[in-house]
């Protein structure tokens, strides 16, 4: 396994007040002009990663949810191939009929990571499962042009993405983030637990961090709109001042951030039940090991 996993996270600092408004006749789409204003921002994160020698460059870039306007998809996809670094981003609503959906996206370049792997080039979405109550309450009051009521509609599978020696990554959209049954699902599964997030409750989600790492036994990395802060990355490591890799506090600031994350050490712990560097599984915790016929470089 590798010792360490590169992740940068990018925080846009899309402004919901502009980007939706109810009544707005491009609902459930985000406003032109402020979808064109943030995809600068990440442009720019994008293109200046692209630079990196490639010891520095990430293996996965993060942008948070509603992060890019559907319409720059296939730009996120010729940027993870330029930079060779898997790119998971939220995306705007879309809606089918009366039902709108939220999704994010990860796109997968061909031989990650930087062209040196065995992975085809692919790309999947993956949905929330829980609305926040102010994206429900935008959401129902817009109607149809029969009349009838929008309503969210809700993803019911949960995904896993398998990087090889680089371990298992959970992946969430903001308040499923407070979605018992998913933990259940991870625990001993997973390496890391990635969040997508426009989430102004900061400091819940920051305790909720750590929780969540100590019940899934797992690094637990929140990439946040850079409108309210608060993306972070944190490792159930014994030392309290190891636990912490990443804090990011204060709003509106537009931010790109690369962290490492423990895999080799973090797997052993998982594995054994207790390791020096760590904090304890918790109470019947198993590790599901990964079979022998298994990929070992790529995904």
């Amino acid at each position: 396994m590798e010792e360490k996993l590169r992740v940068a996270i990018v925080q846009t600092t899309l402004n919901k007040d502009l980007a939706w408004q109810i009544g707005a006749k491009s609902f459930p789409e985000m406003n032109k002009w402020e979808a064109d204003r943030v995809w600068d921002e990440v442009w720019d994160a994008l293109k200046s990663l692209s630079l990196l020698p490639e010891n520095k460059r990430p293996h996965v870039i993060l942008l948070p949810e509603f992060g890019v306007a559907r319409k720059y998809e296939r730009n996120l996809h010729s940027f993870a191939r330029l930079i060779g670094s898997i790119i998971i981003s939220g995306l705007d609503f879309i809606k089918e009929e009366a039902k709108v959906r939220n999704e994010a996206i990860v796109s997968i370049p061909y031989n990650w990571p930087f062209g040196k792997g065995s992975s085809e080039s692919q790309s999947f979405h993956f949905g929330k499962r829980h609305p926040a109550w102010r994206e429900k309450e935008y959401i129902e009051n817009h109607t149809t042009e029969d009349g009838a009521k929008y309503e969210f509609s809700p993803a019911e599978t949960v995904y896993i993405l398998d990087l090889g020696k680089f371990g298992r990554i959970g992946l969430a959209i903001c308040a499923d983030f407070y979605d018992i049954e998913r933990y259940l699902i991870y625990q001993g599964q997973i390496q890391h637990l990635f969040l997508v997030a426009y989430n102004q409750d900061t400091e819940s989600f920051h305790h909720l961090a750590e929780s969540a790492s100590r019940l899934i036994f797992c690094n637990v990395v929140i990439c946040n709109t850079g409108y309210h802060g608060g993306s972070m990355a944190f490792s159930p490591r014994k030392q309290a001042f190891e636990r912490t890799i990443y804090s990011h506090l204060g709003s509106r600031l537009y931010t790109v951030q690369t962290v490492e994350l423990p895999v080799d050490s973090l797997i052993e712990a998982q594995e054994k039940g207790h390791h020096n560097d760590y904090k304890s599984p918790p109470p019947g915790y198993k590790y599901w090991k990964r079979n022998s016929k298994d990929k070992t470089n790529g995904i």
